[in-house]
């Protein structure tokens, strides 16, 4: 008896969201029945962990609170997992078959798990595999198990006959959320191209961490099941980015190839060597030295300079680049270790597991920075007009950083909204004016949409989120002339069908979790529409107010003599692309009598050869001494001819690029003189582009009579090591081997 207070033991000691969630359980509570508020709610939690936190337990206690109060006892082969929402919605939890297995072993026969949860990826038998737990429960573990997103669902089975209960109709699977398809301008072509390659670059990573995991020497049990957890989120990240891809959700594919890729890399670093995640790891050292390292080599390449088409591309390598550093300083920085208690341990190790995931975030960040930068520099004209001379922007920078730390103060802003604002303060202090707008842009609109969130309930979110997108589309409007505010709008109408979606699944956490998410990328697209305009705004005025653009100060067609000039210009660049693909051809039929396959039949030769050698020696037919030369010997030549073999085919595989960038050089210029010969270029845009194809050919020529000088190198090494390794087997077939005398017993 009681007034509705409720307690929770602190023995183990347990953290503030697993005694949140007891109160939020006494809230649903209340939907079943009248009585709460004529007791008081005490929870007892056995563990052998000195701490216990988080909110999986959510579901449990809630079912717990509203059996009793109905006056009914959960039998005790009855469990789940599973947070919960005050609406009574079932949430997603980690470690779920980790959880199944554990259930099992202890007698549980019914088991309930989140909705969507049952495919999971697990090491199983030595092999990285998924599996479906409503299918693998009954047939490994003598436990059926199904899945629920109410506390209703919980209530109903939790109270069933087990034996009569068909998983396969009470417990079918979440149906993937697929949106609809929509078309993107041809301003978001370069994002296309990219978001492809961001899809394959993370199924690549996700290979290689099934990979590491299937070969790791990690014999933690806890350890093993929380990097299961974190590929399983991987593999699910991947899969929404493949979707999302195929329907022109260009931002939101990206975003989830991204994190896919940051996991699988996380899992493979730790699978590889968990030495990594100890204190004064080495190994981390060294990772950290490279990171270094690629961030000063990659702010090297940007010029102070303005890449007037590709303006926004530029602002957005920069701020990745920026990120990254912020990453590694905050990581050398850091005075403070994760503490996790791995297995039945009573002493918590001390980990960089926090650290390493800064680390991928970082080294995902740095290869974007790479990326966008590369698109800027291939779209065209350079001001002539330092970054720092921007100064007139700095009004609008500090404004929007005031505004975006009044927010702040008042409740603890996420990590995301912090990263930006640090950046932005950042950069106004180096006078990367471009930078600091668009990140103290985004810092308010995170901050804003923070504030417009708060003590909103679900269909209040949902008004909220249809006022922000109406307001986004009219900022952004249909023109293209915006990049990523256009993606982020994009990726906040992809949230909105999202809670549609998952409102009609009842799941309550993930509707809540769409439309909050959906305001916050509205708001962003808004902003970020605004600083895109002040920056082409300035932009535009100091352009005119220096009239220095490169390249602008050209001469008038009109006049006979600039037509010969202008004529002359298309010729030489004819000319220069006709010398390429010339070049290309004589490299190629060339390449065609240097074909890889030979090293490769040879490399076999030699393995063959290694292999009679060891079952000669197994056999005693060869002496150590013998032995241990001549297996050296292969050794050495195996390994050279297998590195000669990969720089060959490195060289061929940039060969083949430059023969392909040739023929989209000579498209685009037949595409120019097109457009200037109906008059929809001038001549001063037409003399731009050519001088820029122009350079372009200058460059890949270079290129591919470099790449021509490196496959003759290799050839002449292979050649003498080919030879080499022919004489090591002559001279071993002539020689006259010692056997290797028999020991007696």
């Amino acid at each position: 008896k009681g007034t509705g207070k409720v307690w929770v033991d602190v023995e183990p000691l347990v953290g503030t969201s697993t005694q949140s969630t007891a109160l939020i359980a006494s809230h649903v509570a209340k939907n079943y029945s009248g009585d709460v508020g004529n007791y008081d709610y005490f929870f007892d939690i056995n563990s052998n962990a000195s701490v216990v936190e988080g909110p999986s337990a959510g579901g449990a206690m809630a079912l717990l609170l509203v059996s009793m109060l109905k006056g009914k006892k959960i039998p005790l082969d009855v469990g789940m997992t599973g947070t919960i929402t005050e609406e009574g919605y079932i949430g997603a939890v980690g470690g779920v078959f980790e959880k199944a297995k554990e259930a099992a072993r202890i007698g549980i026969k019914l088991f309930m798990i989140p909705k969507g949860e049952a495919k999971q990826t697990v090491k199983d038998e030595g092999e990285i595999k998924s599996i479906n737990l409503v299918d693998y429960g009954p047939a490994k573990l003598g436990m059926k198990v199904v899945e629920i997103s109410t506390i209703d669902d919980a209530l109903k089975f939790a109270f069933s006959d087990i034996p009569s209960i068909d998983v396969n109709s009470s417990s079918n699977a979440l149906p993937d959320f697929i949106p609809d398809a929509i078309t993107n301008p041809e301003s978001l072509a370069r994002m296309k191209e990219l978001t492809s390659k961001y899809v394959n670059d993370a199924k690549h990573s996700l290979s290689e961490a099934k990979t590491a995991l299937s070969t790791t020497l990690i014999n933690d049990s806890s350890l093993m099941s929380s990097l299961l957890d974190v590929l399983n989120g991987s593999e699910d990240s991947i899969k929404q980015a493949e979707i999302l891809y195929d329907k022109n959700y260009l931002y939101s594919s990206a975003n989830y190839a991204f994190l896919g890729k940051v996991n699988a890399m996380f899992v493979k670093d730790i699978a590889n060597n968990p030495s990594i995640i100890e204190p004064k790891s080495t190994a981390f050292d060294v990772k950290l030295l490279a990171l270094k390292r690629d961030i000063s080599d990659m702010r090297e390449n940007f010029s102070d300079k303005i890449f007037i088409e590709g303006i926004e591309w530029q602002i957005a390598a920069l701020q990745r680049l920026n990120w990254a550093e912020q990453n590694y300083n905050s990581i050398k920085g850091s005075s403070t270790v994760v503490v996790i208690n791995y297995g039945n341990s009573t002493e918590p190790q001390t980990s960089l597991i926090k650290d390493l995931r800064d680390y991928e975030f970082a080294t995902a960040w740095v290869q974007a920075s790479r990326d966008f930068y590369d698109v800027a520099k291939a779209s065209g004209r350079q001001a002539e007009i330092q970054i720092n001379e921007l100064s007139s922007l700095e009004k609008k920078i500090n404004a929007y950083i005031a505004k975006a730390e009044d927010l702040a103060s008042a409740s603890a802003p996420d990590e995301d909204t912090t990263r930006r604002l640090n950046s932005a303060k950042t950069a106004l202090g180096n006078k990367d004016y471009l930078t600091a707008i668009f990140d103290s842009a985004s810092a308010y609109a995170l901050t804003e949409s923070a504030k417009r969130i708060e003590g909103k309930n679900i269909s209040e979110l949902k008004t909220v989120l249809d006022d922000e997108i109406k307001a986004a589309e009219s900022a952004v409007g249909s023109n293209g002339n915006y990049l990523w505010a256009r993606l982020y709008l994009d990726h906040s109408e992809y949230f909105m069908q999202a809670a549609a979606f998952y409102n009609s699944q009842e799941l309550g956490a993930q509707y809540k979790d769409s439309l909050e998410n959906g305001i916050s990328l509205a708001a962003l697209a808004k902003e970020l529409a605004s600083a895109t305009d002040e920056i082409n705004k300035v932009v535009s005025e100091k352009v005119k107010e220096k009239g220095i653009v490169q390249g602008a100060n050209i001469p008038s067609v009109s006049n006979p003599q600039n037509a010969l000039v202008f004529v002359a210009l298309g010729l030489a660049i004819a000319f220069l692309v006709l010398a390429i693909i010339f070049l290309a051809m004589r490299i190629m039929a060339v390449v065609k009598k240097r074909n890889p396959s030979n090293i490769l039949s040879q490399i076999e030769d030699l393995k063959e050869f290694e292999k009679k050698l060891n079952n000669r020696h197994a056999k005693g037919d060869i002496s150590d001494e013998d032995f241990a030369s001549e297996i050296a010997q292969v050794s050495d030549e195996l390994e050279r001819l297998e590195s000669l073999r990969k720089e060959k085919v490195s060289h061929l595989v940039k060969i083949e690029k430059l023969k392909l960038s040739t023929r989209q050089v000579d498209d685009e210029l037949k595409e120019l003189r097109q457009l200037y010969s109906k008059g929809l270029l001038t001549s001063g845009e037409f003399k731009d582009n050519a001088s820029r194809l122009k350079r372009k050919n200058e460059a890949m020529l270079g290129g591919m009579s470099h790449e021509s000088d490196h496959l003759s190198k290799d050839d002449s090494l292979i050649k003498e090591t080919l030879e080499k390794a022919r004489e090591t087997r002559k001279s071993a077939k002539k020689k006259p081997l010692q056997k290797q005398k028999k020991k007696k017993k």
